[in-house]
C-alpha cells in the first residue's frame, strides 16, 4: 500500500455547510513540479500498482450477485479481465473473462435480474453489455455459429429503436439505459472486432458482419440527431440538439448531452474511413454537435464545474456521471475530432477543479468515485500529453492504494463491481501499468 508522507487527508466538512459537504476528501497532494513522465511513473509506483493489483484481482473473483450488467455485475468483472487478457500471452485473465462471462450467461437465461423491465438494452446497463462479450468470447473459441446467434440478438434491437414511435420525451437516449448505451455496445463490439484475428477465418462473414454494423452505427447516429433535434426545437431549447430523462435535460455523461455526444463522434468516427469523407457523410449531423458542445461549454460555473443541468446551477457534483469529469472527456473527444483548441480551453479550470474536489470519498469505481476521476486526467494526456495531466492521475490512483485513503471511503452497494467498486481501480492500475510498458518499448 502507498505510504503518504506528511499528507492528512480527511473528509471534507465544516462549519459553513458547502453542497459539497461529505462528499470529497480534502487531500493535500503536492501539485506537478515539472516531473518527468519516469519520475511519475517510476519502478517504486508500478511495484505499488502492481502489489495492489493482485490483491484487487482475488477480492472482486468472490463477487456474489445475481447482476449480470456490465454496470454493477458479473459481465463487467469479465470484460475487465478480457480487456486485462489482450496482447497476453499469460491465459489467465482469459480464463477469468471466460469463466465469469459463463456465470453471466446462466443468469441471464434464468432472466434473474431486472434485464426483462429495460424498455432498451444498453452496454452497461442491458444485455447488450453481456452479448458483445459473449461474441469476442466466441470468436476466440471458434465457436462462429455461436457468435453469429448473439450478433444477430445484438443488432436486431436496432429495428424497435429505429422504428419506433413518438418523440425523444417518450424515448431514454441517454447512456446509462437509452439509444446512446446502445449505440456503445455497438461502437464497442466494432472496435473489438477490428483486433480479432480469429474473425479473419471467416474473411467473406468478417465483411458482412463490418458493413452491417457499419449499417446500423450510421442509422442511429442519424436517429439519435433526428430525435434529439426534434425535441429541441419542441421545447425551444438554446442547444441544438436536446434530450430528455426523467423530465429533465441533463447535460453530463451519464444522463445527458456529454454521454450522448460522446459516442455520436465515436460513431460517425468508426464508420468514416477518411475526415473528408466524415464531413461530408455528416455534415449536417457535425454541425449540430458543435453547436450543442457550444451550448455544454456555455453552461461552465465559475468554479469551472459544470452543472447536472442548466436550470439547476447548484455547484455539486464533481463526478464522471454528473459534473466536470465526464464532460472533460468528450471535450478532449471533441479536440481530437475537430483538431480546435477551442474545446480545451474549458478543460483547463475544469481539471483545476477536478483535482481540488475530485478525490471522492463515495469509493474507487468509474461512476461515481477515484478511479473514474483519475481516468479523466488519464483521457486529457492521453489526448494532448499534458504530463502534468498524467501526474494527477497517477497520484489520485496512488491514494486509492492508501490505507489512510481508504479509512475515509464509503462503502458502495456493489464494492467489487466494475462502475461502483474495486473493479474500476482494477482498470485504471492495469492501465498506468501498460502505458509504462508501452513508453518504455
Amino acid at each position: 500500500m502507498y505510504n503518504f508522507t506528511g499528507i492528512t487527508p480527511k473528509v471534507n466538512s465544516s462549519s459553513k455547510k458547502s453542497p459539497r459537504e461529505g462528499r470529497y476528501i480534502d487531500h493535500h497532494l503536492p501539485s506537478y513540479n515539472n516531473e518527468s513522465f519516469d519520475d511519475i511513473l517510476n519502478d517504486k509506483v508500478i511495484q505499488i500498482f502492481q502489489k495492489t493489483l493482485a490483491t484487487l484481482e482475488s477480492e472482486v473473483l468472490q463477487i456474489n450477485t445475481k447482476d449480470y450488467y456490465v454496470y454493477t455485475g458479473l459481465s463487467g468483472l469479465s470484460l475487465l479481465f478480457w480487456n486485462m487478457s489482450l496482447g497476453q500471452e499469460d491465459q489467465n485473465h482469459y480464463r477469468m473473462s471466460k469463466h465469469l462471462y459463463e456465470q453471466s450467461y446462466l443468469l441471464w437465461q434464468q432472466k434473474a435480474t431486472r434485464a426483462s423491465k429495460k424498455s432498451i438494452s444498453t452496454f452497461l446497463e442491458g444485455d447488450i453489455g453481456l452479448q458483445c462479450i459473449g461474441c469476442l468470447i466466441s470468436l476466440r473459441e471458434e465457436k462462429f455459429e455461436d457468435f453469429r446467434e448473439m450478433f444477430n440478438l445484438i443488432l436486431g434491437v436496432s429495428n424497435g429503436i429505429l422504428n419506433q414511435v413518438g418523440n425523444s420525451s417518450s424515448v431514454s437516449y441517454e447512456l446509462l439505459y437509452g439509444v446512446g448505451g446502445y449505440l456503445q455496445g455497438l461502437i464497442f463490439l466494432k472496435k473489438s472486432l477490428n483486433n480479432c484475428v480469429n474473425l479473419e477465418k471467416m474473411a467473406d462473414f468478417k465483411v458482412v458482419v463490418v458493413e452491417r454494423l457499419n449499417q446500423v452505427i450510421t442509422l442511429l447516429v442519424r436517429h439519435i440527431v433526428v430525435k434529439g433535434q426534434e425535441f429541441s426545437l419542441g421545447c425551444q431549447s438554446p442547444s441544438p440538439l436536446m434530450y430528455e430523462w426523467h423530465g429533465s435535460k441533463y447535460i453530463g455523461a451519464a444522463h445527458g448531452l456529454a454521454g450522448i455526444i460522446y459516442m455520436l463522434i465515436e460513431g460517425i468516427t468508426l464508420v468514416g474511413t477518411s475526415m473528408d469523407s466524415i464531413e461530408q457523410q455528416f455534415k449536417e449531423e457535425i454541425t449540430l454537435i458543435k453547436g450543442t458542445m457550444d451550448f455544454v461549454i456555455s453552461c461552465q460555473l465559475a468554479s469551472g464545474n459544470f452543472p447536472s443541468r442548466k436550470e439547476n446551477q447548484e455547484d455539486r457534483l464533481v463526478q464522471w456521471c454528473h459534473g466536470a469529469p465526464g464532460i472533460i472527456t468528450t471535450l478532449t473527444k471533441c479536440y481530437q475530432f475537430f483538431r480546435d483548441d477551442k474545446y480545451l480551453v474549458p478543460c483547463k479550470s475544469a481539471s483545476e477543479c477536478l483535482w481540488k474536489y475530485g478525490l471522492l470519498s463515495k469509493g474507487v469505481g468509474l461512476c461515481h468515485g477515484i478511479s473514474g476521476n483519475a481516468f479523466t486526467f488519464l483521457s486529457i494526456f492521453q489526448k494532448t500529453k499534458n504530463i502534468s495531466s498524467l501526474y494527477q492521475a497517477v497520484e489520485f490512483a496512488k491514494s486509492c492504494c492508501s490505507p489512510q485513503i481508504f479509512e475515509l471511503l464509503h462503502i458502495p452497494d456493489n464494492p467489487l463491481s466494475l462502475f461502483e467498486g474495486k473493479g474500476g481501480l482494477i482498470w485504471l492500475l492495469h492501465c498506468l501499468i501498460q502505458l509504462k510498458k508501452k513508453w518504455n518499448e
